[in-house]
Order: structure tokens, then sequence, then C-alpha cells
């Protein structure tokens, strides 16, 4: 039942997009030289929806596209077999699309170059090739028209239909590369609107001698490289719907040298920006998602995989760094100090619970050591059940000792593990030093030697 209510929810939701925007497009641009021959957006929101949804519902989306069809070319007193061409057309080419960019289970992401060079060759080209080439052989059957210029006119509007409204439709959110902030992103979104009024402007001169429609291009390119694939084919949907209907109503620049050619030059306008800003994106967006994996394992090789806290390697490099600048002018007051610390017996907490409470333990002792330091200062797992803490600009050793007993007694509350309280403790040694010739080796070393030292001292003598 809920498979069936989805796909009964496909069918509405299609019939009525598909019927509405073609019924707009037909009734009020005319149809010998209308959007209709050279902009046709139900092409795009059908094989939109076809890629974004299951297989197992293109049988009722697809039946929406057929019945919202008849009752259009019902409505302008078409042939049945005018109304049958078409139906079939406008079923099949979608689906030869759809078929064709999601071969192997794969769903068009236009987030790289060579899922655009599908998108262009498959969506844009290949299924309006088949559809019109159906509906345009029908028609010169059906009413012994000429198939040419017919043919080419529909193509042109069914594959720019695809070019600029299917991508708002199945490219995917990714706010995690999303470079601008609130302010930029409403100030691009406004000057983009703004592009697009001039855009349509009724300008005294040809568009072409005008030049202003074209900014559209670097717009929507600018939109893309700051706002993303997604919200910029979503510009690029409306930005090419304002653009047509205003044309279509025989308005704007466009419409200089006539309707019919100026709708033409209008989807050459739209078709060029489409093509830049989809390619732009997607250069983008690899470029960026490549800097997130070099980030992602940059920040893997410095950082414990369990904890979250850095490794080894981030305190060699931190450390280096610290003791390097001591005394250096503009460099931090201070000294540099290191707190040695160690669970203490954190072998009876793996065998009393088991080793996911020891692995909880670490986790917790690693939350709680950062909760009370500065966000400067470094926490480090050294390995088992040791941790360090570097800090940096301290005024002297009282000072380091204050958060030495600060950290151990935030370690000693005990844990809550499987509703059981888990004691926790641990020792600690510290090193300090402001001499920058000094050694890391050296200064953990010393770190060692006061934590074993803290921990004999805290061992209890056994008479025999």
């Amino acid at each position: 039942m809920g498979g069936m209510g989805r796909g009964l929810r496909g069918f509405v939701v299609i019939a009525l997009a598909y019927g509405l925007v073609s019924y707009v497009v037909v009734k009020f641009a005319g149809f010998d030289d209308s959007p209709g021959n050279v902009f046709w957006p139900a092409a795009g929101i059908t094989l939109g929806m076809l890629v974004v949804r299951p297989r197992r519902e293109w049988p009722w989306l697809l039946a929406g596209v057929l019945t919202a069809e008849t009752i259009v070319d019902w409505t302008l007193y078409q042939s049945p077999t005018v109304i049958a061409i078409w139906g079939a057309a406008n079923v099949v080419e979608p689906l030869v699309g759809a078929l064709l960019l999601t071969r192997g289970g794969r769903q068009p992401q236009l987030d790289n170059a060579l899922s655009v060079l599908r998108f262009l060759a498959f969506g844009v080209v290949a299924g309006p090739v088949v559809g019109t080439s159906i509906g345009a052989v029908g028609t010169m059957i059906a009413y012994d028209s000429a198939f040419w210029p017919t043919w080419p006119r529909w193509w042109v509007g069914d594959a720019i239909g695809v070019l600029v409204i299917a991508p708002a439709l199945f490219t995917p959110r990714r706010a995690d590369l999303v470079q601008a902030r609130l302010g930029e992103r409403i100030g691009l979104l406004a000057g983009l609107a703004t592009v697009t009024f001039v855009a349509v402007f009724p300008w005294q001169k040809a568009s072409w001698e005008q030049g202003l429609p074209y900014l559209l291009a670097p717009a929507l390119v600018l939109v893309a490289i700051r706002l993303g694939p997604f919200v910029s084919a979503v510009a690029l949907a409306l930005a090419a719907a304002v653009v047509n209907v205003v044309t279509a109503i025989g308005s704007g620049p466009f419409t200089v040298t006539g309707l019919g050619s100026g709708l033409v030059i209008a989807q050459v306008c739209l078709a060029g920006a489409a093509v830049a800003m989809l390619t732009v994106s997607a250069l983008t967006h690899d470029l960026m998602s490549v800097q997130r994996v070099e980030e992602l394992m940059r920040d893997q090789a410095l950082h414990d995989g369990l904890t979250g806290v850095g490794n080894r390697r981030l305190l060699h490099e931190r450390l280096s760094i610290a003791i390097s600048s001591l005394g250096n002018p503009g460099g931090p007051e201070g000294s540099v100090a290191v707190l040695m610390l160690d669970l203490d017996d954190f072998k009876s907490i793996n065998d009393a619970h088991g080793h996911l409470a020891g692995d909880a333990a670490l986790v917790e002792t690693a939350s709680r050591i950062t909760g009370r330091l500065r966000p400067e200062d470094l926490v480090v797992r050294l390995g088992g059940d040791e941790f360090l803490v570097m800090l940096e600009g301290v005024a002297n050793r009282e000072e380091a000792l204050l958060v030495r007993q600060r950290l151990l007694a935030a370690i000693e509350e005990p844990m809550v593990w499987n509703d059981r309280l888990v004691p926790l403790s641990a020792t600690a040694g510290m090193a300090l030093t402001d001499d920058p010739d000094a050694t890391i080796d050296r200064l953990l070393a010393e770190a060692d030697r006061d934590m074993y030292a803290a921990k004999v001292s805290r061992t209890p003598v056994v008479d025999h």
C-alpha cells in the first residue's frame, strides 16, 4: 500500500506540473512561433522527476505525463492520432534519457566534469533527439507537414527545457561545499535578479548589439562558484523562466527582431549560460571535494582515531614550534609546559567491564581534559591510557601545577557505564621550560620521570 501510495502521489504531482506548464506555454504563447517550439520546460520536469525517483515508480510518473499530455492536446482540438503520437513522444523521450543517465544505478550529480558531459550527451541530446523525432515524423505523416524545420525547433525546445530545468530537480544539496556566508548569498542572488531584470528590459536595440542580456552567463557562473551546484541550478531555472515568459509575451530586447527569431536568440543565450554554469560548478565542486579529502586525510594523520584528540605526530609539530618560538620578539611570553597523564588501574576496567568500557573510559578522559583547557592548548593521546597536555604562555610552575590539579580532579569523577559507576583516576607528571634550545625528547622524558615518581609515591608499601 505504501508503494502504491507513493506511486499515486507521483502520478498526481507530475501530471499537474507537466500539464500546467505545458498548457501555459502552448495556450498563452501560440504554438507556431512560441516557446513550445524553442523552449519546452515540461521535458526538464519529466526527466528530473524520473531521475530522482526509484524505477519502480516510473510507470506511475510516465502515466501521469501521458495523461497530462492527452488532456492538453485534447483542449487544443488535436486529432486522436496526433494525441497518441505526441503522448508517445513525450513518454519515450524522458524514459530514454533517464535510462541512460541512471545506468548501473547511478544518479547524475553534476558534481564533476564527467557527470556534466553525461548529462549533456544523454539528457540534453539523446533523449530529445528520440522524442522529437517520434513527434515530428508522426506529425508529418498525420498532417502531411514538413519534417524540416519542425524537428530542429522541437529538439531545441526540449533540449533547452532539459538543460535549464532538470538540474534544479536532481542536483544534490551540498551545504558543506558552499563557500559564501549569508550576507554574500543574499548579495549574489540579488545581483543575479538585477542582471536578469537588465536582460529582459525592453531596450531599443537588438539584443546582440546591446550585449547586456549576455551578462547572465558570468552572473550564473559566479553564483555557481560561491553558492554551489544546487542553488545555481535553481537560479538558472528561475532566470530562464523569466527570460522566456517576458520574450513570449512580446517584450524585452530579444523581440526586437521578431518573436520567433527572438526566442531562438534567447535560447542561445540561456544555453550558453547553462553550459558555462554547469561546467564551472562541476569543476569547482571537484576542486573543493579534493580539498576536503586532503583536509580529512591530514586530520586523520594528526589525530587519534578513538578519542579525536591529537596524536604523537601533531604533538611533535606543535611542540617543536612552541619551543622554537620561546624568547623570540613577538613570540608568546612565559614558558611551555607539558603534563603527562596516565590512567590508574586501566587494565582493571577492561577486566571488570570489558574493552568497550575501556574505550569509553579513554574517550571520557579525553573529553574531560579538553573541557578544562583553553582552545589553544593541545591534548594528545600518546597511546594506550597515556595522555599529554601542552600549555603555552605559562607564567610559572605554580600556574602549571594548578592546571594539573584541575585536570586530575576532573578525571577522578566516576564514569557511568551500563548503569554502573566505574571509578577513574590518573597520575600526572610535569615538565616546564623557557629554553628555546630545549629538545622535545628531553622535555617528554622529564615529564615521564615526574609521573613515574608520582606513581611511586602513591604506591602503598607492603610489609613481608
